[in-house]
Protein backbone atom coordinates (compact mmCIF):
# COMPACT_ATOMS: atom_id res chain seq x y z
CA UNK A 1 0.00 0.00 0.00
CA UNK A 2 2.91 2.42 1.04
CA UNK A 3 4.53 1.84 -2.72
CA UNK A 4 1.53 2.76 -4.49
CA UNK A 5 0.74 5.12 -2.74
CA UNK A 6 4.84 6.59 -3.35
CA UNK A 7 4.08 5.95 -6.86
CA UNK A 8 1.00 8.18 -7.00
CA UNK A 9 2.51 11.15 -5.30
CA UNK A 10 5.09 10.78 -7.88
CA UNK A 11 3.00 10.54 -11.20
CA UNK A 12 0.60 13.72 -9.35
CA UNK A 13 4.24 15.43 -9.47
CA UNK A 14 4.99 14.59 -12.57
CA UNK A 15 1.69 15.76 -13.91
CA UNK A 16 2.34 19.40 -11.92
CA UNK A 17 5.53 19.86 -13.56
CA UNK A 18 4.76 18.69 -17.23
CA UNK A 19 1.08 20.54 -17.49
CA UNK A 20 2.72 23.42 -16.31
CA UNK A 21 -0.05 26.99 -15.56
CA UNK A 22 -2.69 24.89 -14.56
CA UNK A 23 -1.12 22.98 -12.12
CA UNK A 24 -0.05 25.84 -9.79
CA UNK A 25 -3.50 25.35 -8.31
CA UNK A 26 -2.61 21.45 -7.90
CA UNK A 27 0.69 22.31 -6.26
CA UNK A 28 -1.50 24.78 -4.09
CA UNK A 29 -3.67 22.06 -3.45
CA UNK A 30 -0.80 19.66 -2.63
CA UNK A 31 0.50 21.82 -0.47
CA UNK A 32 -3.16 22.35 2.06
CA UNK A 33 -3.21 21.04 5.97
CA UNK A 34 -5.01 17.67 6.47
CA UNK A 35 -7.27 18.83 8.69
CA UNK A 36 -8.77 16.37 10.67
CA UNK A 37 -8.90 12.18 10.40
CA UNK A 38 -10.47 10.17 7.91
CA UNK A 39 -14.26 10.98 7.92
CA UNK A 40 -15.70 8.14 5.27
CA UNK A 41 -15.20 4.74 4.84
CA UNK A 42 -14.21 2.46 2.14
CA UNK A 43 -17.39 1.15 1.58
CA UNK A 44 -18.52 4.40 1.03
CA UNK A 45 -17.43 4.86 -2.37
CA UNK A 46 -18.79 2.34 -5.60
CA UNK A 47 -16.98 -0.48 -5.56
CA UNK A 48 -15.60 0.65 -9.09
CA UNK A 49 -13.23 3.09 -7.09
CA UNK A 50 -9.94 1.92 -5.94
CA UNK A 51 -8.10 1.98 -2.87
CA UNK A 52 -5.82 4.45 -4.65
CA UNK A 53 -9.17 6.70 -5.43
CA UNK A 54 -10.13 5.99 -1.98
CA UNK A 55 -7.34 8.14 -0.67
CA UNK A 56 -7.37 10.84 -2.74
CA UNK A 57 -11.30 11.30 -2.28
CA UNK A 58 -10.65 10.92 1.75
CA UNK A 59 -7.88 13.47 1.92
CA UNK A 60 -9.57 15.94 -0.57
CA UNK A 61 -12.74 16.03 2.26
CA UNK A 62 -10.20 16.36 5.02
CA UNK A 63 -8.10 19.69 3.41
CA UNK A 64 -11.29 21.12 2.06
CA UNK A 65 -13.33 20.91 4.62
CA UNK A 66 -13.33 24.68 6.17
CA UNK A 67 -12.37 26.02 3.17
CA UNK A 68 -14.30 29.62 2.48
CA UNK A 69 -14.09 28.83 -1.47
CA UNK A 70 -13.86 26.17 -3.96
CA UNK A 71 -11.72 23.48 -5.42
CA UNK A 72 -12.41 21.04 -8.04
CA UNK A 73 -10.20 17.57 -9.09
CA UNK A 74 -11.10 15.70 -11.83
CA UNK A 75 -9.42 12.37 -11.57
CA UNK A 76 -9.39 8.62 -12.89
CA UNK A 77 -10.92 6.39 -10.07
CA UNK A 78 -9.09 3.14 -11.14
CA UNK A 79 -5.80 4.81 -10.67
CA UNK A 80 -6.53 7.39 -8.25
CA UNK A 81 -4.51 9.55 -10.65
CA UNK A 82 -5.30 13.90 -10.33
CA UNK A 83 -5.62 14.47 -14.16
CA UNK A 84 -6.76 17.90 -13.16
CA UNK A 85 -6.84 20.80 -10.55
CA UNK A 86 -8.22 24.50 -10.15
CA UNK A 87 -9.39 26.60 -7.22
CA UNK A 88 -12.41 28.74 -7.64
CA UNK A 89 -12.56 31.94 -6.29
CA UNK A 90 -15.07 31.58 -3.21
CA UNK A 91 -18.29 29.81 -4.07
CA UNK A 92 -17.41 29.18 -7.97
CA UNK A 93 -14.81 27.40 -9.48
CA UNK A 94 -14.87 26.44 -13.46
CA UNK A 95 -12.53 23.96 -15.03
CA UNK A 96 -10.96 24.29 -18.66
CA UNK A 97 -11.07 20.98 -21.27
CA UNK A 98 -10.70 19.29 -24.31
CA UNK A 99 -13.26 16.24 -24.52
CA UNK A 100 -10.22 13.99 -25.83
CA UNK A 101 -8.07 14.26 -23.57
CA UNK A 102 -9.61 11.95 -21.19
CA UNK A 103 -9.89 9.02 -23.45
CA UNK A 104 -8.83 5.56 -21.97
CA UNK A 105 -9.40 6.67 -18.29
CA UNK A 106 -12.47 6.18 -15.66
CA UNK A 107 -13.46 9.70 -14.90
CA UNK A 108 -14.54 11.56 -11.68
CA UNK A 109 -14.54 14.57 -9.93
CA UNK A 110 -14.74 16.05 -6.36
CA UNK A 111 -15.26 19.74 -5.74
CA UNK A 112 -15.96 21.16 -1.93
CA UNK A 113 -19.61 23.27 -1.42
CA UNK A 114 -18.18 25.64 1.69
CA UNK A 115 -20.05 25.96 4.71
CA UNK A 116 -22.58 28.63 3.84
CA UNK A 117 -23.69 26.52 0.60
CA UNK A 118 -26.04 23.49 0.81
CA UNK A 119 -24.48 20.48 0.69
CA UNK A 120 -27.02 18.19 -2.54
CA UNK A 121 -25.98 19.18 -6.02
CA UNK A 122 -27.46 22.16 -7.63
CA UNK A 123 -28.55 22.81 -10.95
CA UNK A 124 -24.71 23.29 -12.00
CA UNK A 125 -23.89 20.07 -11.10
CA UNK A 126 -26.24 18.52 -13.87
CA UNK A 127 -24.19 19.26 -16.69
CA UNK A 128 -22.26 15.64 -15.84
CA UNK A 129 -24.88 14.62 -17.76
CA UNK A 130 -23.86 16.82 -21.38
CA UNK A 131 -20.21 15.27 -21.23
CA UNK A 132 -19.59 11.77 -22.15
CA UNK A 133 -16.01 11.07 -20.57
CA UNK A 134 -17.50 11.52 -16.72
CA UNK A 135 -19.23 9.05 -14.81
CA UNK A 136 -18.87 10.25 -11.54
CA UNK A 137 -19.50 13.84 -9.87
CA UNK A 138 -19.03 13.81 -5.73
CA UNK A 139 -19.64 17.14 -3.75
CA UNK A 140 -17.83 17.17 -0.35
CA UNK A 141 -19.91 19.29 1.95
CA UNK A 142 -19.09 20.29 5.77
CA UNK A 143 -21.05 17.43 7.14
CA UNK A 144 -21.66 14.76 4.05
CA UNK A 145 -20.62 13.92 0.69
CA UNK A 146 -23.18 13.49 -2.52
CA UNK A 147 -22.39 11.25 -5.22
CA UNK A 148 -24.09 11.68 -8.59
CA UNK A 149 -23.64 8.83 -10.64
CA UNK A 150 -23.96 9.41 -14.40
CA UNK A 151 -23.18 6.93 -16.87
CA UNK A 152 -25.05 8.23 -19.64
CA UNK A 153 -24.64 11.71 -22.00
CA UNK A 154 -28.51 13.01 -22.60
CA UNK A 155 -28.91 16.71 -23.09
CA UNK A 156 -32.80 16.31 -22.45
CA UNK A 157 -32.26 14.65 -19.21
CA UNK A 158 -29.32 17.49 -18.22
CA UNK A 159 -32.12 20.34 -19.10
CA UNK A 160 -34.72 18.15 -17.20
CA UNK A 161 -32.60 17.74 -13.50
CA UNK A 162 -31.42 21.19 -14.06
CA UNK A 163 -34.98 22.86 -14.18
CA UNK A 164 -36.53 20.11 -11.47
CA UNK A 165 -33.53 20.74 -8.98
CA UNK A 166 -34.40 24.38 -9.16
CA UNK A 167 -37.94 24.03 -8.65
CA UNK A 168 -37.47 21.35 -5.48
CA UNK A 169 -34.72 23.85 -4.06
CA UNK A 170 -37.09 26.79 -4.34
CA UNK A 171 -40.28 24.52 -3.38
CA UNK A 172 -38.33 23.51 0.06
CA UNK A 173 -37.08 27.30 0.63
CA UNK A 174 -40.56 28.91 0.07
CA UNK A 175 -42.14 26.32 3.06
CA UNK A 176 -38.71 26.51 5.52
CA UNK A 177 -38.87 30.60 4.57
CA UNK A 178 -42.15 30.87 6.89
CA UNK A 179 -41.25 28.53 9.71
CA UNK A 180 -40.43 30.23 12.96
CA UNK A 181 -36.46 28.46 13.62
CA UNK A 182 -33.19 29.80 14.24
CA UNK A 183 -31.33 30.19 10.82
CA UNK A 184 -29.02 27.20 11.02
CA UNK A 185 -31.51 25.22 12.06
CA UNK A 186 -33.74 26.24 9.15
CA UNK A 187 -30.70 26.10 6.86
CA UNK A 188 -30.18 22.19 7.78
CA UNK A 189 -34.06 21.39 7.63
CA UNK A 190 -34.04 22.84 4.03
CA UNK A 191 -30.55 21.16 3.20
CA UNK A 192 -31.63 17.97 4.61
CA UNK A 193 -35.19 18.03 2.80
CA UNK A 194 -33.99 18.98 -0.59
CA UNK A 195 -31.84 16.74 -0.56
CA UNK A 196 -33.92 13.66 0.13
CA UNK A 197 -36.20 15.18 -2.93
CA UNK A 198 -33.97 15.45 -5.13
CA UNK A 199 -32.05 11.99 -4.14
CA UNK A 200 -36.24 10.38 -4.38
CA UNK A 201 -36.79 11.83 -8.08
CA UNK A 202 -33.76 10.56 -9.71
CA UNK A 203 -33.37 7.62 -8.26
CA UNK A 204 -37.33 6.56 -8.80
CA UNK A 205 -36.30 6.56 -12.66
CA UNK A 206 -35.03 3.51 -11.66
CA UNK A 207 -32.04 3.61 -14.38
CA UNK A 208 -29.17 1.51 -13.17
CA UNK A 209 -26.47 4.26 -14.89
CA UNK A 210 -28.11 7.11 -12.55
CA UNK A 211 -27.86 7.22 -9.24
CA UNK A 212 -27.60 9.73 -6.28
CA UNK A 213 -25.91 8.61 -3.09
CA UNK A 214 -25.77 10.44 0.01
CA UNK A 215 -23.17 10.08 2.64
CA UNK A 216 -23.10 11.05 5.93
CA UNK A 217 -19.45 11.49 7.53
CA UNK A 218 -18.16 9.50 10.27
CA UNK A 219 -16.19 11.35 13.04
CA UNK A 220 -15.32 7.92 15.11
Amino acid sequence: MKFKKIVLMILNFLTIMINGNQNTDLRKYMELEIKCKSIIRRDDLPSEFSDEAFNLVDEFIRKTIDLDYEILIIFDYVTGEIVKCTIGSGINVKITFDDDEFKGKKIASIHNHTKDMYTPPSDKNFGIFSREWEDYELIAGYNKLWILKAKIKDEKLTFELKINSNLLFNMTLDYYSNKDKKEDEKNDKIDNEYGNLLKNYINNKNESRIQLTEREYSYD
